[in-house]
């Protein structure tokens, strides 16, 4: 779809200012100046969504330059960088809490619904206007499932805010199994160090840094992930992308809508949302109820395995986490909103070393 750097200037031209077509539209709907409904209405937009087949506007209209070929897109400008120059890193993991005593206020199976003080830049906020303090929707409805059952053992806490230099990097392994990246460097938002840094605008990452977040768990100790939004209260502070409404979703979960980043239960900037991952098999309640399968089983810190009940069928290894923000996903997760969570259990422990027969 992009367009060779030897292309005609002709057509390279017609694939910039189609680019800045869409960019506009993009940023008009991220400002909250037109909607969707909107742009069908203009013609820009198909019922289903998609930008119109028109020229000017979408990379896959045939170009007026070229029979039967594609605008495409106007190559990314790469300052120079040639490819395979610099180590990839290994995710930044997250610190583990113990939970309870570590989170403050502490979590609630309801939202909880404190009072604060509302900032006046946020769309339709008048001077003395209160709110929640948690996102998350109000009453029985949206409360964390059996949360007494499964109270959180382990406490994390992120935010998302804009790009600014990590000073905390921690791969969780030695220099020498992360490509002799020195941790203790102070990593700025760039891809590489022949690339610009990052506009916080424009990128918003979790604790806005790089690299990217590692969540660790284990079957059997539940979870809570607190979500702190740090973004602009402006909306149209964001770098003509993206949205500052956030909706965590821990994909392919097994959680309730209420902790599984719905596209509506989405939480503002200075509130936070509190996602309890129970972090246990399927079927516990019907399936190896006992908890004697040694497959279903988690690893404990004295270096063997602890038994969980449910069906080590069901057991999950590697997940992401990442915005949901109804029609705003691909722009927040472009944004920078996405993360690793790796869930450890009896089929996938880390440690080679236990032999339980597994």
């Amino acid at each position: 779809m992009y367009l060779p750097r030897n292309a005609s200037k002709a057509r390279l031209r017609e694939a910039e200012n189609a680019r800045r077509n869409r960019a506009e539209i993009v940023k008009a709907l991220s400002h909250r100046q037109v909607t969707r409904r909107d742009l069908i209405k203009m013609g820009l937009f198909t019922a289903a969504g998609m930008l119109v087949m028109q020229n000017g506007l979408s990379p896959f209209a045939k170009s007026a330059y070229a029979d039967s070929i594609p605008t495409g897109a106007p190559p990314s400008p790469l300052f120079g960088v040639q490819p395979f120059t610099q180590p990839m890193p290994r995710f930044d993991v997250l610190t583990r809490n113990a939970e309870p005593g570590f989170l403050n206020p502490a979590p609630t199976a309801q939202a909880n619904t404190t009072q604060q003080p509302l900032n006046p830049a946020l769309e339709g906020v008048r001077s003395g206007d209160t709110g929640p303090i948690e996102g998350r929707p109000p009453g029985p409805i949206w409360a964390h499932q059996d949360f007494n059952l499964f109270p959180p053992k382990i406490a994390v806490q992120v935010t998302t805010q804009g790009a600014r230099t990590n000073t905390t990097y921690n791969p969780g392994v030695p220099s020498s199994l992360n490509s002799g990246i020195n941790p203790a460097t102070p990593i700025p938002v760039r891809f590489h160090p022949g690339l610009p840094i990052q506009d916080p605008l424009k990128v918003w990452t979790f604790n806005g840094t790089v690299p990217p977040k590692l969540l660790i768990g284990r079957y059997g100790e539940p979870i809570l992930f607190r979500h702190r939004n740090g973004l602009p209260f402006d909306i149209t502070q964001n770098g003509g992308f993206g949205i500052h409404t956030v909706s965590t979703h821990e994909h392919n979960g097994h959680h309730g809508a209420e902790n599984d980043g719905f596209t509506g239960a989405f939480f503002f900037p200075g509130q936070f949302y509190d996602y309890h991952y129970p972090i246990v098999l399927a079927g516990l309640k019907t399936i190896n109820t006992g908890a004697t399968d040694p497959k279903a089983a988690s690893p404990n810190d004295a270096g063997g395995t602890t038994r969980v009940p449910g069906d080590w069928h069901e057991t999950m290894s590697t997940h992401w986490f990442h915005d949901h923000m109804f029609s705003f996903t691909s722009q927040n997760v472009y944004k920078g909103m996405a993360g690793m969570f790796n869930i450890y259990s009896a089929l996938d422990h880390s440690n080679e070393e236990i032999n339980d027969g597994v």
